[in-house]
């Protein structure tokens, strides 16, 4: 099916005639907190000890996909162009969209009721607005951009706490991200950060006296010989 086909210019006049809000999610996104673990915890060195997930929870949060028709101007050739945007109306670049996943999407019906009409209107004009007519993108290389359809893709968004644990102590701490990036070990979790040196690692280990700090900030003591 080629831009100029019957069946493409029908396919656009249904979208552009409809004004229900269309929801997608990726193809394949993580569904559970248990597809994140593996790969935070391959990231972390805890000599003796142990790492879990001492809480995590998934947030929905949507992105705007706005489907644009390019015409260079010098040949007339036209291709489809997909732009994102975040809700406040900043541009979110193809490369992290597609390694979000935004880029193979299927129907989610189950989102809705999810955001109001009049807030997605408000946030396809806004992303109307830099792609109307006439007006060039950088990376359509001279050519101008017509808006043809807007989806709201939802997706997960992981927040929680990391517990490490080295005898009958433990530490926590705290990390974020897309969960798609960290359950593909795409987004490096935050190194454990020492409360008394600040030397940052991911390397773990525990004073003889049982405090747990990364090992970049522990010595052993000329005199006693104890590492501290």
């Amino acid at each position: 099916m080629t831009l100029d086909s019957r069946m493409f210019q029908w396919v656009l006049k249904q979208l552009g005639e409809s004004d229900n809000q269309r929801h997608s999610v990726p193809n394949d996104y993580p569904q559970s907190i248990h597809e994140i673990g593996p790969k935070l915890f391959e990231a972390y060195k805890v000599d003796s000890g142990s790492v879990q997930l001492a809480g995590c929870a998934l947030e929905d949060r949507p992105l705007l996909r706005v489907t644009v028709r390019s015409t260079e101007a010098s040949s007339g050739e036209s291709r489809l162009r997909h732009r994102f945007f975040t809700p406040d109306g900043g541009r979110v670049s193809n490369e992290l969209a597609e390694t979000l996943g935004a880029d193979e999407l299927v129907p989610a019906i189950q989102f809705r009721r999810s955001l109001a009409d009049a807030d997605v209107q408000q946030w396809i004009s806004v992303a109307r607005t830099a792609n109307a007519p006439g007006v060039e993108s950088a990376e359509s290389s001279g050519a101008a951009d017509e808006f043809l359809a807007a989806t709201v893709v939802w997706l997960k968004y992981a927040d929680g706490k990391l517990r490490f644990t080295i005898g009958e102590q433990n530490v926590e701490l705290p990390f974020a991200g897309w969960a798609r990036l960290l359950a593909r070990g795409l987004q490096e979790p935050p190194p454990y950060v020492c409360p008394l040196s600040g030397l940052r690692s991911h390397h773990l280990q525990a004073t003889d006296d049982g405090r747990i700090t990364v090992a970049e900030a522990i010595a052993a003591c000329e005199v006693s010989g104890r590492r501290v």
